[in-house]
């Protein structure tokens, strides 16, 4: 049985909040980990995923303002 992914596989975003941006690139990134049958939990972490979204925005988008969503 194959562990369940960590990430949501149909997203429905708002690219204007930087939580959703980071959901969708750590998204992303695990759909690429999934197919070279990398396994949730064993070969990456939810942390792994975070951390790895949040160097890719900030390298793609030095000078990007992000909006905090407020709950």
């Amino acid at each position: 049985m194959k562990p369940k992914r960590y990430t949501p596989k149909n997203l429905t975003i708002n690219p204007d909040f930087a939580t959703d941006q980071l959901i969708l690139i750590a998204n992303n990134i695990e759909e690429a980990l999934l197919l070279m049958d990398a396994e949730p939990g064993k070969d990456y972490s939810k942390k792994d995923l975070m951390e790895w979204a949040v160097q890719l925005a900030v390298s793609k988008n030095e000078d990007l303002q992000f909006q905090w969503q407020q709950q």
